[in-house]
């Protein structure tokens, strides 16, 4: 019998990690936030300067990050996406696909990520997942417009709501509120202090192991991502995802008292 409790809820949670906590603990926002404000030219160079540092630390997943010449701060990947469904005119997944990769089906990469990106579709990719997993480098390709991406899972900041989005071509909306500085400077600090102490990969490298235990002591097949494991068996059909044969159990909170 298993020593881990099915989670109640099929809401994927983070992991809180105490040097996270620590290293934003010490950051002064609100004095910041007000320098910034009297200074409107710096805030906008200081934003300018997050996409080349970005595209540094996620470089290890996404080799031709730099070849997205637009970045936007979001609430978090949801606010992104809205805002993109909002203004996409063309039919999603006829003319677009949106995928995640890793998948929030079960949080592991696509096995099918060459061929989507091959067949010519035109492509938006939330990456929510990625830090969560062992690192695969995906491969982009001009077909992929826009890509999401956020501190919620990887750093357990959703309640920061932390979100970016690289875009091709500019957003006209999200770059007018950037070209007033309407944008969270909050976003900026946390982004900044992040990447300057830690890997993107950082939580997969402290929980993959006890990962593995989990998923063997529960009798499911692990995720890519430490956030997730799956099985097809009939006694977690609570844990089913969407029309799928699929069931994605959380385990985010089984490692809390790990840590």
């Amino acid at each position: 019998m298993s020593l881990y409790e099915l989670p109640e809820s099929k809401i994927v949670t983070s992991v809180y990690m105490p040097d996270v906590h620590k290293c934003l603990s010490s950051v002064a926002f609100a004095d910041q936030l007000y320098n910034k404000f009297k200074q409107p030219a710096k805030t906008a160079s200081e934003f300018e300067l997050i996409k080349p540092a970005m595209s540094k630390w996620l470089f290890p997943a996404l080799n031709s990050l730099e070849d997205y010449e637009h970045i936007y701060t979001t609430a978090g990947i949801t606010e992104a996406l809205l805002y993109w469904i909002h203004n996409e005119d063309r039919e999603i997944y006829l003319l677009v696909l949106y995928l995640t990769n890793p998948s929030a089906i079960d949080g592991s990469f696509r096995k099918d990520w060459s061929e989507i990106v091959e067949s010519g579709v035109q492509l938006v990719l939330d990456y929510a997942y990625i830090g969560t997993a062992k690192n695969q480098q995906l491969m982009l390709s001009e077909r992929i417009e826009k890509i999401f991406y956020s501190f919620s899972k990887n750093f357990c900041l959703s309640q920061m709501r932390v979100g970016w989005v690289f875009s091709r071509k500019e957003i006209p909306g999200l770059e007018k509120l950037k070209n007033y500085n309407y944008f969270s400077g909050v976003n900026v600090l946390v982004t900044q202090n992040i990447i300057n102490h830690f890997p993107f990969n950082k939580l997969y490298h402290e929980l993959s192991e006890e990962h593995l235990h989990i998923c063997q002591a529960m009798g499911i097949i692990p995720s890519d991502s430490v956030l997730l494991g799956f099985s097809e068996n009939p006694k977690f059909i609570k844990f089913q995802r969407g029309r799928t044969n699929t069931c994605r159990i959380p385990l985010g909170g089984l490692y809390t008292s790990k840590l």
